[in-house]
């Protein structure tokens, strides 16, 4: 048997309905991504579809992504066809999407296997570096090359469309298609924040179609507290959604002619877009990187809360003695190994002065002790 017979052999097909979904959701934000930004031009200047397979990629088994981008790219020639693309420049394009995708989830499956929990700094910054910057920009190349053969378009004006869209769509839907695929939204529904969590996305919501219905004044700046208050409370999945949000509704108004972006005088829509593209990427980089430190400093703590767990398990069970006391002396801690040692109970040992325990020949070395802790010299005194 050959070695590609092999491998077709451990592929997994999904199930129809997982199949069915990935073809629906690359097919309807596909086609909006064309339709709503249409007099701008041919490339979409808002290009959702390849975030949500990326999602679907990194959240699944490495043998399960054939079938999904089969299912993704017969969905992207569809939307291609119905929007009015001729049949090569459809299946052209939408190949040139499915290698972006494939180069996005290979560069950060093959780097690091936990490569679906975004709120790990090595994964957050590889998704920033490789999913949202590179893998865009070798896409953008190749579109670069099909739309000029095809249509005669220019290079730079259709690459920095192209870039910014996929960019974009990758930085916004991934890290949301990813907690929807991890069922966050299941585990927050069932903890006690759900009222927080609503009401926190609800004002959010307001707010945000408060500033980007009016047209008078640049108030763009006020999302940012409220995006960094729901870092801090709702974690992770609270963080994705609020982008979202704040996604959607920016971008359905800002198409509608409506928002600060309306305020600059002789802008188009490819303008306004552009801008409203990186007042979002701004947002994600502001918030995702809080989430992924708080994330961290909640990792860290649960170590050291069964560090020191294990350290007690150990101290009580030793037939040795285990003291912790401040600089100053006062003991914090005595283990059970006191009373077999020295006749001290470890109560006894808690309630004792510190000096009142040692030989008269050990107290110049346990001054010299204090004030080297005091003065950070870190030197080890024995006592004997």
């Amino acid at each position: 048997m050959s070695a590609f017979a092999r491998q077709l052999q451990r592929l997994e097909k999904p199930p129809l309905s997982s199949l069915l979904a990935v073809a629906s959701v690359v097919f309807v934000t596909a086609w909006l991504g064309i339709e709503l930004t249409r007099e701008s031009g041919r490339i979409a200047s808002i290009w959702l579809a390849n975030g949500a397979l990326l999602a679907v990629l990194l959240s699944s088994p490495q043998k399960r992504w054939p079938s999904y981008l089969l299912a993704a790219y017969i969905a992207n020639v569809g939307a291609n066809t119905f929007a009015g693309d001729a049949g090569t420049l459809s299946m052209s394009l939408a190949a040139t999407n499915s290698i972006e995708v494939i180069c996005a989830a290979f560069f950060i499956r093959h780097t690091d296997s936990d490569s679906a929990n975004l709120t790990r700094w090595p994964v957050l910054l590889r998704f920033a570096g490789l999913a949202v910057l590179l893998a865009p920009a070798i896409s953008g190349i190749i579109a670069c090359i099909i739309l000029h053969l095809a249509t005669g378009a220019e290079a730079g004006p259709t690459f920095a469309k192209w870039y910014l869209a996929d960019a974009l769509g990758i930085a916004i839907v991934t890290p949301l298609g990813i907690a929807v695929r991890n069922r966050a939204f299941t585990a927050a529904s069932h903890s006690a924040q759900i009222p927080e969590f609503v009401i926190s996305l609800l004002v959010l919501a307001l707010c945000t179609f408060g500033i980007f219905f009016q047209t008078d004044y640049p108030l763009l700046f006020l999302i940012f507290p409220l995006l960094v208050v729901i870092a801090f409370r709702l974690g992770y999945t609270g963080t994705v959604t609020a982008i979202a949000i704040i996604s959607t509704i920016s971008i359905i108004l800002t198409v509608m002619d409506r928002g600060p972006f309306s305020l600059i005088a002789g802008s188009e829509l490819t303008d306004r877009v552009l801008l409203l593209q990186v007042y979002i990427a701004c947002c994600s980089a502001m918030a995702l990187p809080i989430v992924a430190s708080l994330a961290e400093r909640t990792s860290l703590a649960k170590e050291l809360a069964n560090s020191h767990e294990t350290f007690l398990l150990f101290a009580e069970n030793s037939t040795d003695m285990f003291v912790n006391t401040t600089a100053e002396g006062k003991r914090l801690y005595v283990s059970a190994g006191s009373q077999a040692l020295l006749g001290y109970t470890p109560k006894e040992m808690m309630d004792a002065q510190t000096t009142s325990l040692l030989h008269p020949d050990d107290l110049l070395s346990h001054e010299a002790c204090k004030w080297g802790i005091h003065l950070g010299r870190g030197n080890l005194y024995v006592l004997l």
